[in-house]
């Protein structure tokens, strides 16, 4: 980690979260934020000496599979170990390696690193996480005591089947069967994508599938979440369980993690095991998924931070056999950098805050609990389609103004680009989510959770304001809020009458818009801390572009600002014709036709 990483971290986490708070929780008392910050900056050294040496060489190598089965890219078997040995797998428990717990919020910025270090590795090892968590808790006893804690230390691994051929979700109607026997399941049938579903990293490999259940009623649509190992212990043996790798995907990224094609019972006898103490409805089973969902808003922040940099890095290099000065190149990059920038700063600080709500949630006052429940519920069924999406639009924009830079094999902004879109593929579907987000996420308890959001914004105080570009700012940010008003009025008055619904055509267009506010929100909250830090070290706000001139260490502070700035204008003023369109309900004609 950098210097300027340490102060970006302290930043976001001390200055913007305000993480101190927590150490008056039960759970932290006898922590301190210097503790989580150290903490921190450990892992970062962890991912950059054993984690980020293996992303190039991974992505190059990839994949081998043979004989169905797939072997890893050299050294992922010794960075699993070392993982291990530092008992860095505990950061995807909200632990620390010393087995205490630490916030959530601590633990995502952690995460964070590790993916941008590998996002192969880290996918393995947040899915193994994932299912010992999902398993403990709502497992029976005797089934979290046979697999939470090989899971838990990554003596084995887990995967998530959630994917069928032919669709991108199989949640509500699984063609994968459960058959009720005595004391297991006899499951049969396919599953597709599933990421880091066949590896030699350990001996036994643990999935986390969705399938039917028969329930003797017509028309019931009941659903489980198995446990299915691919070697069950019979009599301290581990015996074949019938799970059978059938291919590995070959896609353009992430190439070092293999998604896998997995049947089973297809040759002989497959058990399951259901995880009893979950609701067999659809809507329940989706739900307990959301902590899965959230990785891939994480992959999101990693790869656009990654891209960030290396654009940088590209626009300060002097091009050989070039006659256009290297400064040209910087000066025609800065627009594509700063809305790199924009869309990193602020898709992070609303990622790292959801986490916080989390904490606050888990560990703060009862009376709080609702206000914070209700807008991580927002902020998680927005981001994770929004957070995709407006990562790969940045990217690929990069790429564009980049020219030259999508084929030097050395470029980070292409491999990123080239996970995301992998990791777009293995993540939830988008119209899905946008659908769901605005048909019941949004209506939702008579509009509280849109109720709670509104009440956050009013935290921006514009009268603390100095800088007059911020002033601008945050006024062009209301009027979209007004919009956001009026939108969510005719989508409530569409829940009274069928022929007045906004159409599901432009679910995705209002999620965005949601999240594009959302996220002009968390730049301008930075911007004011920054503000104030500027004014501690004394700068002369009526002339702050000067002031930036002739002392350079404000200009870290000012760059947030303009940050926030370009957002509002280049970003988010976008949304106006959107608005103005869906009003209109053009979808009346487009029925005609």
């Amino acid at each position: 980690m950098t210097i300027d990483d340490s102060i970006e971290t302290r930043f976001l986490l001390g200055s913007v979260m305000q993480i101190a708070v927590l150490t008056h929780a039960t759970a932290f008392k006898d922590r301190d934020v210097e503790q989580f910050f150290r903490l921190v900056e450990d892992g970062a050294g962890f991912a950059e000496t054993a984690l980020a040496p293996l992303n190039r060489s991974g992505d190059e190598n990839g994949v081998s599979f043979k004989n169905r089965s797939a072997k890893l890219p050299k050294g992922f078997k010794s960075a699993w170990k070392n993982i291990q040995k530092g008992n860095w797998q505990n950061i995807c428990r909200g632990m620390g390696p010393d087995g205490q717990p630490i916030p959530e919020s601590v633990a995502i910025g952690i995460q964070e690193i590790f993916f941008a270090a590998n996002p192969a590795i880290y996918y393995t090892l947040a899915s193994t996480i994932q299912v010992g968590k999902l398993i403990q808790q709502y497992g029976d006893e005797k089934l979290t005591s046979i697999f939470r804690e090989k899971l838990f230390s990554c003596e084995w691994s887990g995967a998530l089947g959630l994917y069928e051929y032919g669709d991108t979700h199989h949640l509500e109607h699984p063609r994968t069967a459960a058959v009720q026997k005595k004391g297991y399941y006899s499951i049969t049938g396919l599953k597709e994508r599933v990421i880091a579903g066949d590896h030699d990293l350990n001996e036994n490999l643990i999935y986390l599938i969705t399938t039917g259940l028969e329930t003797g009623k017509k028309g019931e649509n009941k659903i489980g979440l198995m446990a299915v190992p691919r070697f069950r212990l019979e009599d301290g043996q581990m015996v074949d369980n019938g799970v059978r790798v059938e291919s590995a995907y070959a896609t353009t990224g992430l190439k070092g993690v293999p998604c896998c094609k997995i049947s089973f019972g297809s040759d002989k006898e497959c058990r399951g095991f259901l995880l009893e103490n979950l609701s067999t409805d659809p809507e329940a089973v989706f739900s307990v998924l959301e902590d899965w969902y959230a990785q891939f808003t994480l992959h999101s922040v990693a790869q656009t931070r990654n891209a960030c940099f290396d654009l940088k890095a590209y626009s300060c290099q002097s091009q050989p056999n070039d006659s256009t000065p290297s400064r040209d190149l910087e000066l025609s990059l800065t627009p594509v950098l700063i809305h790199l920038k924009s869309v990193y700063e602020g898709l992070q600080g609303a990622i790292h805050m959801s986490a916080f709500y989390l904490d606050c949630i888990q560990h703060g006052a009862e009376g709080q609990r609702e206000y914070f429940s209700d807008l991580l519920t927002l902020y998680r069924s927005i981001f994770k389609s929004y957070g995709s999406v407006s990562s790969i639009e940045a990217l690929a924009k990069g790429l564009r103004q980049g020219g030259g830079i999508a084929f030097d094999p050395e470029s980070i902004i292409e491999q990123s680009f080239r996970d995301l879109h992998t990791g777009m593929l293995i993540g939830p579907d988008e119209n899905r989510v946008a659908e769901l987000f605005l048909d019941q996420i949004l209506p939702s308890k008579k509009g509280r959770l849109f109720s709670q959001l509104l009440k956050q914004f009013e935290t921006i105080d514009a009268h603390l304001v100095m800088s007059e570009s911020l002033i601008e700012t945050i006024a062009i940010w209301r009027d979209y809020i007004g919009g956001l008003i009026v939108l969510f009025g005719d989508i409530m008055e569409g829940q009274k009458q069928a022929d007045n619904r906004i159409s599901g055509l432009y679910a995705k267009q209002i999620l965005k818009l949601f999240g594009d506010v959302i996220v002009c929100y968390h730049l301008i909250i930075q911007a004011i801390e920054a503000e104030r830090i500027l004014a501690e070290e004394g700068a002369n706000f009526y002339n702050l572009r000067q002031e930036v001139a002739r002392d350079p260490a404000f200009e870290k502070w000012y760059n947030k600002i303009l940050t926030a700035e370009f957002f509002v204008v280049h970003i988010l003023s976008l949304q106006e014709s959107t608005i103005r369109l869906i009003q209109k309900r053009p979808q009346a004609t487009l029925e005609l036709i």
